[in-house]
């Protein structure tokens, strides 16, 4: 029967090697994350800083000590605490480690190299297994790294509320330099600067291209420059005039160790010195270009941080486009309200010689109505008394003379009137109200009857033809387009007239139409022309002014009116009224 085997028992020389290995293993993974170690041994003294105490290696890296420089104690590790951040230290771990009991803690040392490191400190307190006695066993990491990126993620996030107030500013009117303004004071805070502008670029970008100030702000430098350039014309600015902000092309430009060969001593009065700078063109795919310029920052500007204002700088792209855009769109109504102002003198000078050129016809109506009737009134009655008194002793034909004599007057007096009639639609004033044309018509047609009461005519017209209009202005519109259908179906038996309206989609459509003589369309352009007539006046009797003052009614009543006929089918008068008359 064979024996059980027996378990591995190592050696104590190899359980030795052993635990060294553990040791430097452990050792060098610390190492690696960057942790150090510390132990603390409590004696029961109440004066803590005299309790022994063992550092790492790696303790000694991160304070920046090397191992033989300083002797391992807690004075040693406070003394290279920063001053401020020493006292909110001790005061948690202090009591900590008097009541055995663990804390973190978390402050700056300065190293003696200069580095500022943000490091945090956690202790623990155990037993040791052997010998019960209670040890205090603390570590130190290093999280400048992290701190930075904690703080770097902050400031981008103050830069993207930046960018959205900056936003908010132009959405709500404020002007360019309030809006820019924000924008260029959150990079200011951003890149640590002292001073720097945002500038929109106009013209060929060489050495003397022209920027219009969009923004300045900054230390020592903001009111010298924005008095400098407030004669400017729009604050426009040269490059030369940077002085040292030169040697931008269309990328990212930064000098860290400014040269005075490129002008950075040739400064304005009063202008802080320029120890490093940044100049950043933005573009925006419409056309606006500008530049952003920063200036003095503490660790000067890196190559990478270009590329983490991406938002930034098409913030600024989108900003001069808007900005620019606005500031077109009130030029153009800037001259709008001129052209409109200038337009409105023009009205006002022709409103004014209109009103002098109305007295003058006024006055020209009333010496028409007065002197000219007057004598016409006078060669009609003396040419009467003359047939009546002399008549039977005159020859025939000095007696036709006579009659013919006072045709020509009375002719001429109609004329007169109806020319003054013409004359009184153009000027007086529209009085609209609801007309009802058919009760019109009636009206007008038994006085034709009247007054031609040989004449076989028909005259039929729809039962409702509401309009809205000048009611005495139409009643003159119907008489005299009565009047012609009347005059044009001599020799007609029956003759037919006929008042109508038809309704199209926008508007209603009155007509009046009759089956007499016609006319040729080829002339229908000489009908609403004062004067203009088709027919001799031995067919047909008139003055030619009849359809020019119907005319005239209906563009006043904002209508139109037009005809349709043929020789000999009779003749269509159409027109319309605006519905709001």
């Amino acid at each position: 029967m064979s024996q059980p085997e027996m378990p591995f028992l190592p050696t104590p020389d190899a359980s030795a090697s052993l635990l060294a290995r553990g040791e430097a293993a452990a050792a060098l993974a610390l190492r690696l994350v960057g942790i150090g170690t510390w132990e603390v041994l409590p004696d029961g003294s109440g004066d803590i800083d005299a309790w022994p105490m063992r550092w790492s290696m790696e303790t000694c890296r991160l304070l920046g000590l090397e191992p033989t420089e300083e002797p391992q104690s807690r004075g040693a590790l406070r003394r290279s605490i920063v001053a401020e951040d020493m006292l909110a230290r001790d005061a948690v771990a202090d009591p900590a480690w008097r009541q055995r009991r663990p804390y973190t803690a978390e402050y700056r040392v300065l190293r003696p190299d200069g580095a500022l490191r943000h490091i945090v400190e956690q202790a623990h307190v155990f037993s040791d297994p052997a010998d019960g006695t209670e040890r205090i066993f603390g570590i130190l990491q290093d999280i400048t790294d992290r701190r930075q990126a904690d703080q770097a993620l902050r400031g981008y996030n103050q830069l993207l509320r930046g960018i959205t107030r900056a936003q908010s500013r132009l959405i709500a009117g404020r002007s360019r330099q309030e809006t820019f303004g924000e924008l260029l004071t959150c990079l200011l805070n951003y890149t640590g600067s002292e001073f720097g502008f945002i500038g929109e670029r106009i013209g060929v970008f060489e050495r003397a291209e022209q920027l219009q100030l969009c923004a300045t702000a900054g230390t020592g430098w903001d009111t010298p420059v924005r008095d400098y350039y407030a004669g400017r014309e729009q604050s426009r600015i040269t490059l030369g005039d940077w002085a040292g902000v030169l040697g931008l092309k269309d990328r990212p430009f930064i000098c860290n160790t400014p040269d005075p060969a490129d002008g950075t001593s040739d400064l304005l009065p009063g202008h802080p010195p320029v120890n490093n700078y940044m100049l950043i063109p933005f573009a925006h795919d419409y056309g606006a270009r500008g530049v952003i310029g920063l200036a003095n920052a503490p660790s000067g500007y890196s190559a990478r941080l270009p590329g983490r204002l991406d938002a930034v700088l098409n913030t600024c792209a989108s900003l001069v486009w808007a900005y620019g855009a606005n500031e077109r769109r009130q030029r153009a109504e800037a001259e709008l309200v001129s052209l409109n102002a200038e337009l409105e003198q023009r009205i006002r000078r022709r409103t004014a010689e209109l009103e002098a050129a109305n007295a003058e016809l006024e006055s020209f109506s009333y010496s028409v109505s007065h002197d000219l009737r007057a004598p016409l009134r006078g060669i009609d009655g003396w040419s009467l008394a003359l047939i009546e008194d002399y008549g039977p002793s005159l020859p025939g034909q000095a007696q036709g003379y006579l009659r013919q004599v006072r045709e020509e007057v009375q002719h001429m007096g109609r004329l007169i009137e109806d020319l003054l009639e013409m004359s009184r639609v153009a000027r007086v004033d529209l009085a609209a109200q609801p007309v009802d044309l058919a009760a019109l018509a009636g009206q007008i047609v038994e006085g034709l009857c009247r007054q031609y009461p040989d004449r076989d005519v028909e005259f039929t017209s729809a039962a409702d033809l509401k309009a809205n209009g000048d009611a005495g202005l139409l009643r003159v519109a119907l008489q005299n387009l009565l009047d012609n259908a009347w005059k044009f179906t001599a020799g007609r038996s029956p003759a037919r007239v006929h008042l109508g309206a038809r309704a199209t989609l926008n508007e209603t459509v009155y007509f009046v139409t009759d089956n007499g003589a016609g006319f040729d369309m080829n002339y229908a352009g000489k009908l609403f022309s004062p004067f203009r007539r088709l027919h001799r006046q031995s067919e047909f009797p008139g003055t030619g002014v009849g359809l020019a003052t119907v005319q005239r009614i209906v563009r006043r009543h904002g209508g139109r009116i037009w005809a349709e006929s043929a020789p000999g089918k009779g003749a269509t008068f159409f027109f319309t009224l605006a519905s709001g008359t």
